[in-house]
């Protein structure tokens, strides 16, 4: 199949178009096996930081 899909207007994928939404888990306590480094890897790789910058933001946080 094809097609294309948008997201209020913005090509699905964009920069953008995940600009427009946001993330909220189900469960909104932090696992127990996550680390402050590798949360912060997580939440970056959500935001779309590349991993050496989410590295060195964490670096810089913590």
């Amino acid at each position: 199949t094809t097609g294309e899909a948008t997201l209020l207007g913005c090509p699905a994928g964009t920069p953008a178009a995940r600009r427009a939404v946001g993330y909220l888990p189900e469960d909104h306590r932090l696992p127990e096996y996550h680390t402050a480094p590798t949360l912060l890897d997580v939440y970056g790789g959500l935001q779309g930081l590349p991993r050496a910058a989410r590295r060195q933001r964490a670096n810089d946080l913590i």
